[in-house]
């Protein structure tokens, strides 16, 4: 995740990427600074399911912490995703699907301009 953090005073030193997975034990692990007020996080791959709940938190060059509390917290549920193993199949049988409606339609016309001919 992204996290746009400002310090006017003396700029921020580091920041933190802090989560609970199903409102259990807190994790936090550092960021990256990108550019300017732009920093970098990520919350490890999660089993499906899985609730988490997560805010920054960002020391500056005077050592003082931010953190915007509980109030600035988000959440969000795992969702499984397609693997390409489920979407490979099923492109395969929609393009088979598409071409033979395809050939279908090509065949219903030729028989058509056939039966004008007669």
């Amino acid at each position: 995740m992204h996290a746009t953090i400002v310090d006017e005073s003396s700029g921020v030193k580091q920041a933190a990427l802090n989560w609970t997975i199903n409102n259990g034990t807190w994790f936090a692990a550092p960021m990256a600074h990108l550019e300017e007020n732009i920093w970098y996080g990520t919350i490890p791959q999660l089993q499906y399911g899985t609730n988490v709940t997560y805010f920054v938190t960002a020391k500056d060059h005077n050592n003082i912490v931010a953190t915007e509390g509980p109030e600035y917290e988000c959440e969000y549920t795992v969702i499984p995703e397609f693997s390409s193993l489920i979407i490979l199949p099923l492109f395969a049988i929609a393009t088979l699907l598409a071409c033979m409606i395809a050939k279908g339609r090509l065949a219903i016309r030729a028989r058509r301009i056939e039966s004008k001919k007669k």
